[in-house]
C-alpha cells in the first residue's frame, strides 16, 4: 500500500511539474533524468496492493511510472505550442506515425497466432508491456521534435547523458574496484564478478549508456577545449570493462575513433588541446588489447585483473560470430513463417522454441550449422542476438519498411552533413562537432545492436533523427532559421 501511495504522489508531482514548467523542454529533460537515475529496484518491484494473482505477478512499479510520465508528455504536447514550425519535421512525423501503425499490426498478429492457454504466455509480459513501451517511445519522440530546437537545448540533452556516465563511473569505482559500501555493492555486482550497476537492468544497458555518455562527453571536451572532460571520457570505459562484455567495449572504441576521424577536419586550435590526451588514451587502449593477446574475448577480464579485480574466467565465454549466424538464420525461418505481419513484439524467444519450418537445415556448415541445429532440435529459448533482424522479424513487412525509412533519413542527413562542410557552406564549428558526435554514437550503437538484441530503446533513435535534422538548419546564433523559400 505504501508503494501505491508513493506512485500516486509521484504521479501528481510529475503532472504538476509538467503543467507548470516554465519551458516545455524541461519535461523532456525530466524524462531523460528519470530514465537515467531510476533505481533498478523500481523496475523489479511489485505494487504491494491486493490484485488478482495474474496481475500481481505481472505489474511492476515501473509500469505505472512510465504511464504517468507518458501521460505528462502528452498533456504538455497538447497544451504547449512549439516555438517554431520546422521544414524538416514532416519526415520524422511520418516515422513516428509509422511506428505506431507497425506496433498495432504487430500486436494484433502476435495475439492472433499465439494467444491460447497452450502457449502459456503472460499477456502483460508478451503483449501489453512491449507495445506500450513503443507507444511511450513515440510520445517522447513527439515531445523531442516539438521542443528541442536549438543547440543550447541539445547541449542540455548531452549533459543528461554525461551525468549518467559520471554516475556509472562513480558506481564502478566505489562499489566494484574499491569495494566500499558492501551492502550496496552486492546489488551492483553479480556472483561471477560482473558489474550490473544500481540503475541499469543488464550488462547491455550499462554498455549502451556508456557509449552515449562517451560521445556526449567528447562533445563538451572538444567544444570547450577541456582536457578534464577528455580524461573523463576514457574513465567511462571502466563500467564497460567491469561488465566483461566485449561487444559494447568494441562499440565504444569505434565511436571514439569515429569522433577522432571527424575532428581531424577541425581547425588546429582544437587539435593542440585534445590531440595529446587523445593519443595517450588510444595508446592505453592499444596496450590493453595487446596485453590480452590474440584472445579478444579475454580482454575485459585481463584489464580487470590488471586493476586488481578477480573475476570468473568463464564469464567472458560467448557465442562466436559463426554461432550467432546460426541464430540469425533461425530468425529468418521465423520471419518467413510469420510473413507478412510479423511474429509480434517480444515473441522471438518464444518462437525459437517452437516447431517452425526449417528452411536452412543442411545448408549451413560448421559452427553456424551446429548452433542452428541446436536451436531447432532442443528448442532452446534465446533471441537472435541481432536487434535489427529481430525488429524485422517481430514487425514483418512494416518493420522492414520502417527500418528502411530510418536508414534512408540517416544516410540522407549524413550526405548533407558531408556536402555542407565544404567551401563557403562550411558548417559552424559547434554544429559540426555536435553532428560528428551524434553520427559517431550511431556507429557505436549500430555495432553493438548488430550482436545483441536486448534493451532496444527507440526513443534514442527518435532523438537522434531529430538532432541530425535540425542542426544543419541552425543560424549562427544556434536557433532555427526561417524556412527556405524556393526561387524560380
Amino acid at each position: 500500500m505504501l508503494i501505491a501511495i508513493a506512485i500516486l504522489l509521484f504521479g501528481l508531482g510529475f503532472l504538476v511539474f509538467a503543467l507548470n514548467a516554465r519551458k516545455p523542454e524541461h519535461v523532456v529533460y525530466g524524462y531523460l533524468m528519470i530514465w537515467v537515475l531510476c533505481p533498478k529496484w523500481a523496475h523489479l518491484s511489485h505494487l504491494g496492493i491486493d490484485l488478482p494473482e495474474q496481475l500481481t505477478d505481472s505489474l511492476f512499479l515501473s509500469d505505472f511510472v512510465n504511464a504517468i510520465i507518458a501521460f505528462g508528455l502528452v498533456l504538455v504536447c497538447l497544451l504547449r505550442e512549439p516555438r517554431s514550425t520546422r521544414q524538416y519535421a514532416g519526415s520524422i512525423n511520418c516515422v513516428l506515425l509509422g511506428f505506431l501503425l507497425m506496433t498495432a499490426v504487430s500486436l494484433a498478429s502476435g495475439l492472433y497466432f499465439t494467444l491460447s492457454p497452450q502457449s502459456g504466455l503472460n499477456i502483460m509480459d508478451y503483449y501489453v508491456r512491449p507495445s506500450l513501451s513503443m507507444v511511450y517511445d513515440v510520445i517522447f519522440g513527439w515531445a523531442f521534435l516539438r521542443y528541442i530546437d536549438t543547440q543550447q537545448k541539445m547541449e542540455r540533452i548531452f549533459a543528461c547523458f554525461v551525468f549518467s556516465g559520471v554516475e556509472l563511473v562513480c558506481e564502478v569505482v566505489i562499489l566494484y574496484y574499491f569495494h566500499l559500501f558492501p551492502s550496496l555493492g552486492r546489488h551492483a555486482v553479480n556472483d561471477l564478478g560482473r558489474f550490473l550497476s544500481l540503475t541499469c537492468l543488464s550488462f547491455d544497458t550499462v554498455g549502451l549508456v556508456c557509449i552515449i555518455a562517451i560521445c556526449s562527453t567528447l562533445y563538451f571536451a572538444i567544444t570547450r577545449k577541456s582536457v578534464l572532460m577528455l580524461a573523463l571520457t576514457f574513465l567511462m570505459f571502466l563500467p564497460i570493462v567491469a561488465t566483461l562484455e566485449r561487444g559494447p567495449l568494441s562499440a565504444a572504441v569505434f565511436s571514439l575513433c569515429a569522433v577522432g576521424l571527424f575532428c581531424l577536419r577541425l581547425p588546429k586550435r582544437y587539435l593542440k588541446i585534445i590531440l595529446p590526451v587523445g593519443l595517450v588514451g588510444l595508446l592505453a587502449l592499444s596496450l590493453a588489447i595487446l596485453h590480452a593477446g590474440s584472445n579478444l574475448n579475454d580482454l575485459p577480464r585481463r584489464i580487470n585483473s590488471s586493476l586488481g579485480v578477480a573475476t570468473d574466467p568463464t564469464s567472458t565465454l560467448q557465442d562466436s560470430l559463426f554461432a550467432r549466424v546460426g541464430l540469425w538464420f533461425r530468425g529468418i525461418d521465423i520471419y518467413l513463417d510469420n510473413f507478412p505481419f510479423g511474429a509480434g513484439n517480444h515473441l522471438v524467444d518464444y518462437y525459437m522454441g517452437q516447431p517452425v519450418p526449417m528452411h536452412f537445415y543442411g545448408v549451413l556448415d560448421g559452427m553456424a550449422y551446429s548452433n542452428y541445429r541446436a536451436v531447432v532440435i532442443n528448442g532452446r529459448l534465446t533471441n537472435t542476438h541481432n536487434a535489427f533482424l529481430e525488429f524485422i522479424i517481430e514487425n514483418g513487412i512494416l518493420g522492414l519498411v520502417m527500418f528502411g525509412a530510418c536508414i534512408f533519413i540517416i544516410l540522407r542527413r549524413f550526405h548533407r552533413f558531408i556536402r555542407e562542410n565544404h567551401g563557403a557552406n562550411r558548417l559552424k564549428e559547434r554544429g559540426y562537432i555536435a553532428q560528428a558526435c551524434i553520427y559517431a554514437c550511431m556507429v557505436g550503437l549500430a555495432w553493438r545492436y548488430f550482436f545483441e538484441a536486448s534493451d532496444r530503446l527507440y526513443f534514442l533513435l527518435f532523438a537522434a533523427l531529430t538532432m541530425i535534422s535540425f542542426l544543419p538548419n541552425l543560424d549562427p546564433r544556434g536557433n532555427l532559421g526561417q524556412p527556405k523559400i524556393a526561387t524560380p
